[in-house]
């Protein structure tokens, strides 16, 4: 059977990071939890949380890490407006451990509560990193 293709467009401040790219299936991380989009999804409009974000182009994932924003999913159109995006392409397993080792790190020695909760954030941000990056593999 043929699977019906989803027209992708994701911006974010900076520009167009994906625009109109055929996809077969969707993958994001909104304020109630991760969800999948496949063709003919019902029309919906969501909030997207700090998460992984992969689209499946011709049975290969693209993942990336998307730093809040909304998707609006209309007749096969999803428009995904982003407030940032993380690049994971360049980054290794390895080093995003050693990098949430350090952030624990941080979190463990922290004083404050205001560098309580940014090194918190820094966890949160780094494990949304390594969950694209194993999305990809």
């Amino acid at each position: 059977t043929i699977k019906t293709m989803l027209n992708v467009q994701v911006m974010f401040p900076e520009g167009e990071y994906f625009d109109q790219v055929k996809v077969n299936e969707l993958y994001l991380t909104t304020l109630n939890g991760p969800i999948t989009i496949l063709g003919d999804h019902a029309p919906m409009v969501t909030i997207l949380d700090i998460g992984v974000c992969s689209l499946k182009i011709e049975n290969n994932w693209k993942s990336f890490v998307g730093v809040g924003g909304y998707a609006e999913v209309i007749d096969n159109n999803v428009i995904i407006l982003m407030r940032d995006i993380i690049e994971i392409k360049d980054k290794a397993i390895e080093d995003v451990m050693s990098e949430i080792q350090q952030s624990l790190s941080s979190l463990k020695d922290a004083k404050t509560l205001k560098l309580k909760m940014e090194a918190a954030q820094e966890i949160r941000l780094k494990t949304m990193i390594l969950n694209a990056l194993a999305r990809e593999r």
